[in-house]
């Protein structure tokens, strides 16, 4: 929970915010903490995953048969998102950058490929990327990272924060088969290996 629950704890607290990739280990973590920063939050993910979604508060946005356009216009009156915290990259972060309102901050922590930026840039997006493990391998901002790690384990020894665990258990035997589901998308949440 560290290394995702940092990336949410040190983000902007925003009044129309889109998370993507939910129910992911790092977006996932935006929707345990958005009660505590007052987040009304919407995930642009659908079909088998909307219960999950919803089961953290968040409204459930189905972006394999709804297209940006059409959930901007439902969601933000046509407006765009004030920050999409972005944890897919790729097409996702593409279209988080036409989802975005005027003067809306895109944050994201996949943001490894090449991008079009110029529909954001069209909105004056502010866009920034989070490498989480950057304090922990420089050294730089590493107070900073223990402060946020800190106020995570407050919140998780209160039990404030809900991480997503799937209900099947690897052992250490299945680890490929595990790693395999995960790249499939078949684990939901986190996928615990059991080490004996």
């Amino acid at each position: 929970m560290p290394i995702p629950t940092r990336g949410c704890l040190d983000a902007p607290i925003p009044v129309e915010p889109l998370a993507r990739g939910l129910p992911g280990s790092t977006s996932s973590s935006s929707s345990w903490l958005h009660p505590l920063k007052s987040w009304s939050l919407r995930e642009s993910r659908g079909g088998s995953k909307q219960s999950i979604i919803e089961s953290y508060g968040a409204t459930s946005i189905d972006y394999q048969s709804v297209g940006v356009n059409e959930y901007v216009a439902q969601h933000t009156n046509g407006d765009g998102f004030d920050i999409i915290y972005d944890t897919v990259g790729g097409e996702s972060l593409d279209l988080s950058f036409q989802a975005i309102r005027p003067y809306g901050h895109v944050v994201s922590c996949a943001a490894f490929s090449s991008h079009n930026l110029a529909p954001g840039s069209l909105r004056c997006m502010t866009l920034s990327g989070v490498f989480v493990l950057l304090p922990m391998l420089s050294g730089k901002g590493r107070s900073h990272h223990g402060e946020i790690l800190r106020k995570a384990a407050q919140l998780a020894e209160a039990g404030q924060l809900k991480p997503l665990v799937d209900e099947f258990r690897f052992t250490l035997s299945q680890a490929q088969t595990a790693h395999e589901m995960l790249e499939r998308g078949d684990v939901r949440g986190k996928a615990v290996i059991d080490i004996d």
